[in-house]
């Protein structure tokens, strides 16, 4: 069955990556397998598109390490900001209504809430985050990018002369579940929200209702002249799922959190299905997952 499945893989003309869980070790690194396997999809006219929910910031050091050259687009922020070629051009951007960002500041102050605020040019913080901080993984990734966040953040009362840009995207993390019932009840009818279930605390992403990693990858497809049916996409989480289920081919690591969680139905040790939707399984994200998918397109 899953020849049948990918018997026309050599049609794939570009490939989308998520990522933390995916294209990511569990160290913040890139294994030098995938790192090699990206070069050779450049050589073999492949598009690279990178997609995540980080802001374009804490990309940029990945990006280096691959050499921009063999990255052709980078789908941020869950797809709020799409940036093409290797020059980082935004192709386009989505704000949050000013309405709802103001509103969602106020929330995380009158809460005393831990939260994030992306705009197009930084993030920022109600203070500078420190280790320990309850903030998303990638803050402690890496020790330097730590260090300039220390240095680069803003105080959220006095985001408004400050911010540059607008606001694209808003995270809370590490909230009780009561929390977030009432937060859904303030603002689940304004935005798109998506929640993660970690150690007994969620946590969510906000961004404006039109915004997915499938619209960011269908604007920088679409830029490339290509179309969703000619992608493969990989990713691991429940923010990947609507680009997993859109694109022609889907993949996910082997140790991914859909798969651990039984959002995906595993079939066999090969693939799994995500509704009617087949989705191959890669190797785990500590073992270079492209190594895997690119010795199948002949």
């Amino acid at each position: 069955m899953l020849e049948g499945l990918f018997m026309n893989i050599s049609s794939v003309k570009a490939i989308v990556c998520d990522m933390d869980g995916t294209l990511l070790t569990a160290r913040g690194t890139i294994h030098p397998l995938d790192i090699q396997s990206i070069h050779t999809l450049h050589e073999r006219g492949i598009h690279f598109f990178i997609a995540t929910g980080r802001h374009l910031n804490f990309v940029l050091p990945y990006i280096k390490l691959i050499g921009s050259q063999y990255i052709d687009a980078v789908i941020t922020l869950s797809g709020a900001a799409i940036y093409a070629g290797s020059d980082l051009t935004l192709l386009h951007k989505t704000p949050m209504f000013p309405a709802l960002s103001s509103d969602f500041i106020s929330y995380l102050n009158e809460t005393g809430s831990n939260g994030c605020i992306y705009s197009e040019f930084i993030p920022f913080f109600k203070r500078a985050p420190k280790k320990g901080d309850a903030l998303p993984s990638e803050f402690f990734a890496d020790q330097t990018l730590l260090y300039t966040y220390q240095k680069d953040y803003l105080h959220l009362e006095d985001y408004s002369p400050f911010i540059g840009g607008d606001i694209l995207k808003c995270t809370i993390t590490r909230q009780p579940e009561s929390f977030f019932n009432r937060f859904r009840t303030r603002f689940s009818t304004l935005s798109k929200c998506i929640y993660h279930n970690s150690d007994q605390t969620f946590s969510c992403e906000a961004m404006d209702s039109s915004v997915t990693k499938t619209s960011g990858i269908a604007i920088a497809a679409t830029y490339f002249q290509l179309d969703l049916s000619d992608l493969l996409v990989i990713g691991d989480s429940n923010n990947d799922l609507d680009m997993l289920e859109s694109a022609k081919y889907a993949a996910s690591p082997r140790d991914s959190k859909i798969l651990a969680d039984g959002t995906l139905t595993l079939v066999d040790h090969s693939f799994a299905m995500y509704h009617s939707h087949p989705v191959l399984i890669t190797n785990d994200h500590n073992s270079g997952i492209l190594q895997n998918i690119l010795s199948q397109i002949v």
